[in-house]
């Protein structure tokens, strides 16, 4: 008889336990579609993104930045801190059709990003996106963070996805799936 409820009550931890290891591997959180019906794209976030647009005063003249941003520093589960992707329509001048232009242009994107928050580029490859060009680059923020990013031009619009980690968190699985999330209905 002993044996028997000691059986029973093995097998039923057995079995809380194969459940609490299977909950351990779901991601509990649905990440949340954000979606642009004007630049035609969509990419998930861990949660709904704050919204926002910005005049910017370029050499090429006053353009509308369009930001979808998520903080996520106080969540001691999410492996990130920010989120973000940021685009922009640029004039005809600026398109992914000018093979002899695109060095140039995403280099002086990159420069000015590692500028704008006082950091280093650490890394930089060159990427494709369904036919349409790209870069993949790591800037170090001394003592703060690490922002990996993607930069992509499909034909005028150029959209530059943004995650910002502490340099102890990365890489994560949370990086791959927000990059990996973007689909844009004006790619080929």
């Amino acid at each position: 008889m002993i044996k028997r409820k000691i059986k029973i009550a093995f097998d039923i931890l057995l079995v809380l336990y194969t459940l609490a290891t299977c909950f351990a591997f779901v991601d509990p959180a649905e990440w949340q579609i954000f979606e642009s019906k004007e630049f035609q794209f969509q990419m998930s976030f861990p949660d709904k993104p704050a919204f926002s647009t910005q005049l910017v005063n370029t050499a090429l003249g006053a353009m509308t930045l369009h930001i979808a941003q998520l903080d996520v520093s106080g969540d001691s589960t999410n492996p990130n801190l920010v989120y973000m992707i940021n685009y922009t329509q640029f004039p005809d001048s600026i398109n992914s059709d000018r093979k002899d232009k695109l060095d140039k242009f995403f280099d002086g994107s990159i420069a000015g990003m590692a500028k704008n928050v006082q950091g280093t580029v650490l890394s930089q490859k060159t990427i494709d996106y369904k036919g349409y060009p790209g870069r993949e680059i790591r800037v170090d923020m001394p003592g703060q963070a690490v922002i990996t990013a993607r930069l992509i031009l499909i034909k005028s619009r150029y959209f530059n996805m943004m995650v910002m980690t502490a340099p102890t968190k990365e890489p994560n699985a949370g990086i791959s799936k927000f990059f990996d999330s973007f689909e844009s209905g004006q790619a080929k």
